[in-house]
């Protein structure tokens, strides 16, 4: 500061502001020699003609005290050689004693301002004594005092309103022009972030009278036409307001013949709030967040900033929301219960299908309002909405029972394949049960026939020669398979001729021709190679003695008699043949 002001105009007024939220130290304790060289350069500029304010922001702050009057194990009485100590006794006593800091620093910024035009240092020597073990203690002792000279430069201030307060009533104590602000003074505020960019721009001036600002509407009037603002993006640019004629100042001159305290421009710039940049700054913890409103604020003469305002900052109410769901005798879902820690004025939650619950043997419908409540009034992807006087929320949710389902069925089927044959009247058995197994008995209906063929029953393949069931048989049939065929197994049927004798006496004699030999009259010659001959062959019954007599020709007769011989040939087509019997006596020659 005083190297400021060795460059500042030698006929401006100049005020240094020094305000501090602690003590003078040099790590975490109370300095005296930092006290004592902050105090002699501040006697120097106070010698100079600077007044100094000193703002102290800390918890026992008071301009009146200069020393440890009371509430200590030794008290001062504020002379020269007195002393404020505490101290304590035990094992690993307590070392640190802010209390015992809290006169000293008082003294500290009442000697500092402009109260004590000549006082050079802080007049305290601070100790500290005992081994920290059984014992130990701080102590304070008054070396040298000074003469007040004022009351008025050492302030205090509690937080950010108190503060405000504070430099008003320091500038209302010593405004006048200190440097030309005409007409073409700019004034340049740019919104910070937490803020949106302005939708409104309002400008009014306000009459000082000479006791306070007055801002309310009666005393606002708008702005003379030469007074402007321009807006680029965030940025908001006011000029042509003549500030070196219309300073304020407690004392009042004469304008117009009528005394005059100046006149304020009030300018109102409307903006909205930007939540997503607030919550950002959200300290849950303490209740609220404080953000700046703007980003810059300066005052701009002639191309040069010639003055930088401060930032006020506003405060906002963080609000907690809360939407618990409540699986009502059921199992919650992942997501049982949604928060929301802001500053809006209400939120509104989405319902998550996380939050969606399950219960055996019923099914979920929605939530609800109760408990017991049987209609559902929310689902998922519904909305849920939040007020401050409402800010927490229990959904239930809403059960059906399930309705049993119908048993499963399984339908079976047994197929008969004739496999060649002629299919019997059942080719197939097809039942439907809700049984794992079905057994069918194999039916005799479902029995082919194919001629030449005798049926040995039923196998799994068609290529069986021998039978795995058969009439009156069970085939067990499983939901894993469910569908089976069956395939008829056949055998061909085959006749054995008796082997002839070469010279058969009586009826019914069978003479095999010799190849070499003519037939006769009537004689049908065999076919060569038959494939497969099945040969039947009928023998005349031998007569009894009492059985009429017949016209069958004995052996050695003579002409040719029919004998009652029948061959049947096999399934290859051939034709029977009728073989007539020829004399023995032609058969020799």
């Amino acid at each position: 500061a005083a190297s400021l002001l060795e460059s500042a105009n030698a006929d401006s007024q100049k005020v240094v502001i020094v305000f501090t939220d602690g003590v003078p130290t040099t790590s975490d304790e109370f300095s005296t020699s930092v006290a004592n060289d902050a105090i002699a350069v501040a006697k120097g500029m106070k010698d100079d003609g600077v007044k100094v304010y000193t703002i102290g922001i800390f918890n026992g702050a008071d301009p009146s005290q200069m020393y440890g009057a009371a509430g200590f194990d030794t008290n001062s009485d504020g002379t020269v050689g007195s002393e404020w100590k505490e101290e304590e006794w035990g094992l690993f006593p307590n070392t640190d004693f802010p209390e015992t800091d809290v006169p000293a620093g008082n003294r500290f910024l009442n000697l500092l301002s402009s109260n004590f035009k000549d006082a050079s240092k802080i007049g305290l020597t601070r100790t500290t004594f005992g081994l920290a073990i059984l014992h130990y203690g701080i102590k304070y002792e008054i070396t040298e005092n000074f003469v007040r000279s004022d009351s008025k430069y050492y302030l205090t201030a509690s937080d950010a309103s108190g503060l405000s307060n504070v430099f008003e009533k320091i500038q209302s104590e010593t405004m006048v022009p200190a440097i030309e602000l005409d007409g073409n003074t700019e004034i340049i505020d740019t919104i910070s972030d937490y803020y949106n960019a302005p939708t409104e721009i309002k400008l009014y001036t306000a009459d000082y009278d000479g006791s306070k600002r007055k801002f309310d509407e009666e005393n606002m009037v708008a702005a003379p036409d030469t007074v402007t603002a321009s807006v680029s993006g965030k940025t908001v640019t006011v000029k042509g307001f003549d500030f070196n004629e219309n300073f304020i100042s407690e004392t009042a001159r004469t304008v117009n013949g009528k005394d005059f305290y100046g006149k304020e421009l009030i300018i109102k710039i409307k903006v909205t709030p930007n939540y997503n940049a607030i919550e950002s700054a959200v300290n849950a913890a303490s209740g609220e967040v404080e953000v700046p409103t703007n980003a810059d604020a300066k005052i701009v003469q002639g191309g040069e900033t010639v003055a930088e305002a401060r930032s006020p900052r506003i405060s906002y109410p963080v609000y907690t929301y809360e939407l618990n769901y409540d699986a009502n005798d059921g199992t919650p879902g992942s997501v049982a219960q949604q928060t929301k820690t802001t500053t809006a004025e209400g939120y509104t939650f989405t319902i998550p299908a996380e939050a969606e619950p399950t219960k055996a043997g019923y099914n979920f419908l929605g939530w609800t309002d109760g408990s017991d409540a049987v209609s559902v009034d929310y689902h998922v992807g519904g909305s849920v909405a939040l007020t401050v006087n409402n800010p927490s929320k229990t959904l239930y949710a809403v059960w059906e029972e399930k309705q049993p389902e119908p048993p499963q069925e399984y339908t079976y089927e047994l197929n008969y394949d004739a496999n060649g044959g002629t299919a019997g009247t059942v080719t197939q058995q097809r039942d439907t049960t809700t049984e794992t197994e079905y057994t069918f008995i194999i039916p005799a209906a479902a029995q082919p026939t194919k001629a030449g063929y005798t049926f040995k029953g039923w196998a799994d393949t068609s290529d069986a020669t021998a039978a795995a069931y058969s009439v009156g048989g069970s085939v067990t049939l499983t939901v894993n398979n469910p569908s089976k065929t069956l395939y008829a197994v056949w055998e061909k049927v085959t006749i054995i001729i008796p082997t002839p004798t070469p010279e058969p006496e009586g009826p019914g004699e069978v003479i095999v021709p010799d190849p070499d030999v003519p037939l006769g009259p009537g004689e049908v010659e065999e076919p060569e190679e038959p494939e497969d001959p099945i040969v039947i062959v009928e023998e005349p019954e031998v007569p009894r003695d009492d059985a009429p007599e017949t016209d069958v020709p004995k052996t050695g007769d003579n002409g040719f008699g029919t004998a009652g011989i029948l061959f049947f040939l096999s399934a290859a087509g051939l034709a029977a043949l009728a073989v007539t019997g020829r004399k023995k006596e032609e058969a020799e020659k």
